[in-house]
C-alpha cells in the first residue's frame, strides 16, 4: 500500500503502479521503472561500463580516503556519487572505444575548498615497501591549517595493487610515510596522491598528483 502526503514536501512511500516512492537523505524521490528495456550492448556502450566498472573498484579499493577527501562536496548527493561522477567525467579516456584507460594524473581522490597542498617529492622503497611524500607547508595557504590531516593513495597500476591510507599526519610534518601493504619491485612505477582534510570541519583540499618512477 502507497502512502502519499505530498510528492513534493510531505511523507511518501511504497509505490503506485509503475512509480515507487522513497526518501534519501531526507529528499522525497520519485522513481519509474522501465516498461521495456533494450540493451544493444553497443561499442559506446561497452566502454562506458568499462568506466563505470574501473571508477568502482577504485572507490571500493580507497572508500576510507574517498568518504572524508570528498565529504565537503556530498551535499544533496553521497560521497561516492561525487566522486564517480568526477572520474568518469574528467580521469578516463575514451578515444579507443570499447577501451577506457583510467587518466591517473586528472584524477582526484580528494576534492574540496582547501588549496591544494603540492607534493614536491615522493619516493618508494623496495627494501621496506614503504612509499615517502614531502610537501612545503611553511607558508599555509587559503583555507590551509597546520592540523590538517594527510590522506595517501599508492596505486601500482603494473601489479594491479592499490591502496589507500587515512593517516594521523599533519600538515605541519611536511612529510609522510606509509607502509604499502605489497611488494614493491624495481620495475614498479607507482602513482602517488595525497590531499589534506580537516577533522574538525570536514572540509578537504584538491589531491595532488606524483608519479614514482621504477629504481628512482
Amino acid at each position: 500500500m502507497s502512502v502519499v502526503q505530498n510528492v513534493l514536501i510531505g511523507r511518501s512511500k511504497q509505490k503506485i503502479g509503475n512509480a515507487v516512492f522513497t526518501t534519501w537523505k531526507g529528499i522525497n524521490v520519485l522513481k519509474s521503472k522501465p516498461l521495456t528495456v533494450e540493451n544493444p550492448n553497443t561499442i559506446n556502450q561497452q566502454m562506458r561500463r568499462s568506466a563505470l566498472a574501473q571508477g568502482v573498484a577504485l572507490y571500493r579499493a580507497v572508500s576510507q580516503v574517498i568518504l572524508l577527501g570528498w565529504k565537503e562536496l556530498a551535499i544533496g548527493k553521497s560521497e561516492y556519487n561525487a566522486f564517480i561522477s568526477f572520474f568518469l567525467k574528467n580521469a578516463v579516456d575514451y578515444s579507443a572505444p570499447p577501451a577506457a584507460s583510467p587518466i591517473a594524473a586528472q584524477m582526484l581522490m580528494t576534492k574540496g575548498t582547501i588549496t591544494k597542498q603540492l607534493i614536491t617529492t615522493a619516493t618508494s622503497s623496495g627494501a621496506a615497501d614503504t612509499v615517502t611524500v614531502n610537501w612545503d607547508s611553511s607558508v599555509l595557504q587559503p583555507g590551509q591549517a597546520t592540523s590538517d590531516k594527510a590522506l595517501i593513495v599508492v596505486n601500482d597500476a603494473t601489479a594491479g595493487n592499490i591502496a589507500g591510507f587515512v593517516t594521523n599526519v599533519s600538515r605541519s610534518a611536511n612529510t609522510a610515510v606509509v607502509n604499502y601493504p605489497y611488494d614493491i619491485t624495481a620495475a614498479d612505477n607507482l602513482d602517488v596522491w595525497i590531499g589534506f582534510y580537516n577533522p574538525s570541519t570536514g572540509k578537504a583540499g584538491d589531491s595532488d598528483y606524483a608519479l614514482v618512477v621504477a629504481g628512482a
